[in-house]
C-alpha cells in the first residue's frame, strides 16, 4: 500500500473532525497532518492585572470559541501604571492555535502556538508605494520590511528600513544593494502617508506604538497569473528596534502579509508564558 492511500483514512477522519472545530484543515505531503487556527480579540485588563473582559473579533465554532474564552479569562498581566498608579487598559490579541489529533482517538488537542499583543489596523485603504520604473523593465519582485513608529492618532510619524529582499539574486552585492534602495525609498515615501487604527489603550487614551511593516513588490507574469517567488534576504539594519525583537516576532513577520502590521513594543506583558499550554 503506497503512502498516499495510508493517508487516505486519516484525512478522511480529520475531514470530519474539522469542520466541527470550526478549524481549516492544512494537510502536509509528508509526516503529520497540521489543523491551524488564527483568532484574533480584545482584552481589557483590570487595575490588578486580572482579565476583566475579552471579546473576539472572528467568528469560531462554539466548543472552540469557548475554550478560548475560558483560557484568556484565565491570564494574568503585569498591570498597566500610569504615574505610579495602576490604571484599567485594553489591547488587541492575535492567538496561533494548532490542533493535533490524539492517537487512538477522535478528539483533537489544541495549543497555544503564538501570541501577540497590541496589532493595530489599517485605516482605511494604505495607498501603496510606486513600483520602482527601473524594477518593472527587468520584471523584480521585492519585499520591504519597514519599522514604522506611530503616534496616538495613528498616523506614522518616523519609517525606517528593517530588511528588504529581492526576487532575484543579483551579480553582486552592489547590485543587489542598488536594487534595494531603490524599494526602500519608495516603500518609505509611501508609508509617511498611511495611518492606522490603534488597538491599545491605557486609562481610556489610545498610545502610540512601533511596529514592523511589509511590503511587498510583485509583478504578475505574462499568462497572467500569480506564481510562487523565492526571496533573497538582505542584511538586517540596525535601528530604533534594537533589542526590541522577539524569536516569536520574526516568525510572525515571516508569515504577515501585506498591508499588515506588528507591534514590537506592546506594554502589555503576561505574567505566564501561555505559548504551548493546551486549551
Amino acid at each position: 500500500m503506497d503512502q498516499e492511500t495510508k493517508m487516505q483514512p486519516l484525512k478522511a477522519r480529520l475531514a470530519v473532525l474539522a469542520p466541527v472545530f470550526g478549524i481549516p484543515l492544512a494537510l502536509a505531503q509528508q509526516g503529520p497532518p497540521a489543523l491551524l487556527l488564527h483568532a484574533d480579540g480584545e482584552i481589557q485588563i483590570a487595575k490588578d492585572g486580572g482579565v476583566r473582559d475579552y471579546k473576539p473579533r472572528v467568528a469560531l465554532s462554539a466548543p472552540v470559541a469557548a475554550l478560548i474564552d475560558k483560557s484568556i479569562r484565565g491570564w494574568h498581566f503585569e498591570p498597566v501604571v500610569v504615574g505610579g498608579v495602576p490604571v484599567i487598559a485594553s489591547t488587541a490579541v492575535h492567538l496561533d492555535l494548532s490542533a493535533e489529533p490524539i492517537k487512538g482517538s477522535n478528539e483533537l488537542t489544541l495549543r497555544i502556538a503564538s501570541v501577540h499583543f497590541g496589532e493595530p489596523q489599517r485605516l482605511g485603504v494604505l495607498t501603496p508605494p510606486l513600483y520602482p520604473r527601473e524594477a518593472t523593465r527587468v520584471g523584480l519582485d521585492a519585499r520591504v520590511v519597514l519599522f514604522l513608529q506611530l503616534d496616538e492618532s495613528g498616523k506614522v510619524i518616523k519609517a525606517q528600513t528593517y530588511q528588504t529582499s529581492l526576487g532575484a539574486r543579483a551579480r553582486s552585492e552592489a547590485e543587489a544593494e542598488g536594487w534595494r534602495r531603490l524599494f526602500e525609498r519608495a516603500s518609505i515615501a509611501a508609508a509617511m502617508n498611511w495611518q492606522y487604527k490603534l488597538s491599545e489603550k491605557v486609562d481610556g487614551k489610545p498610545i502610540g506604538t512601533s511596529v514592523l511593516a511589509p511590503v511587498e513588490f510583485s509583478m504578475l507574469h505574462s499568462d497572467g497569473r500569480a506564481h510562487w517567488a523565492e526571496f533573497v534576504p538582505g542584511p538586517v539594519h540596525t535601528g530604533l528596534w534594537a533589542g526590541q525583537l522577539a524569536q516569536s516576532d520574526e516568525h510572525s513577520l515571516a508569515e504577515a502579509s501585506d498591508g499588515n502590521a506588528l507591534s514590537i513594543d506592546s506594554r502589555f506583558r503576561l505574567t505566564d508564558d501561555v505559548v504551548g499550554k493546551t486549551l
